[in-house]
């Protein structure tokens, strides 16, 4: 199995952002890197957290959401919609395992 933390955007654009060696270890980090404890879903064995990166109500949240995002990716811009939530999820090997829609039908 390979555990994969996948950001999801707007229109269920999912984009893979970081590869961990198990789940128990993947979601430690998450949970740090996130400052909140992901939520575990039993039907499909994997931890969400919706956090919007893209949205800020505050400047001291838009700190939290730049700190997150140069922690997540090498470069960033929200310019069209950023992520909204992520997902921390275990696949097989040679497996499709991302959505990619640019028009929600």
């Amino acid at each position: 199995m390979i555990t994969i933390l996948v950001a999801i955007g707007r229109n269920d654009i999912n984009v893979p952002c970081r590869i961990f060696k198990d789940l128990e270890t993947g979601k430690i980090e998450c949970d740090k890197i996130f400052g909140i404890e992901g939520k575990y879903n039993e039907k499909y064995n994997n931890f969400r957290y919706d956090v919007d990166l893209d949205f800020a109500k505050s400047e001291e949240e838009r700190d939290v959401n730049r700190r997150i995002s140069k922690e997540l990716f090498t470069h960033y811009n929200y310019g069209c919609g950023g992520p909204s939530s992520f997902v921390l999820v275990e696949i097989e090997p040679n497996s499709k395992f991302l959505k990619w829609s640019l028009c929600k039908i």
